[in-house]
């Protein structure tokens, strides 16, 4: 196996918005990430826990479980509590940001971001400086 599939990088990608999903798999994919993607909160937990993402980016309102319950969810548990995790939404003015910011490690960022930002972004998350 080449070194360069041993050490992708992965990140999960919940919202329930599917052509959203379609794009940042071409995106992420593009990137030679390993893309994985959840259609709602719940699935996103069960994935996190089966797959341990590198990074997991979240959509706040959603079917199911929204995304701060499935944040909740994630640090709840031993095996993905460490998980980065980016809160992606279009409905700031709707999220009460103390519910948010009790979790270590998540970002809250506003719909629609640049690609440029993203990728920025993503190399703090999954390459930061030691």
């Amino acid at each position: 196996m080449s070194e360069s599939l041993i050490s992708r990088k992965k990140i999960l990608f919940v919202d329930d918005e599917e052509q959203l999903r379609s794009i940042f798999k071409l995106f992420f994919s593009s990137l030679e990430y390993e893309y994985l993607d959840a259609s709602n909160g719940e699935i996103g937990v069960a994935m996190a826990k089966e797959h341990i993402p590198d990074l997991i980016i979240m959509d706040y309102k959603m079917p199911v479980m929204d995304g701060v319950k499935a944040i909740e969810a994630i640090r709840s548990q031993t095996s993905t509590s460490h998980i980065p995790i980016i809160m992606y939404t279009g409905y700031i003015n709707d999220l009460d940001f103390r519910e948010v910011k009790q979790f270590s490690r998540v970002e809250i960022l506003k719909k629609p971001i640049e690609v440029h930002v993203w990728m920025k972004i993503i190399e703090q998350y999954l390459f930061p400086l030691s």
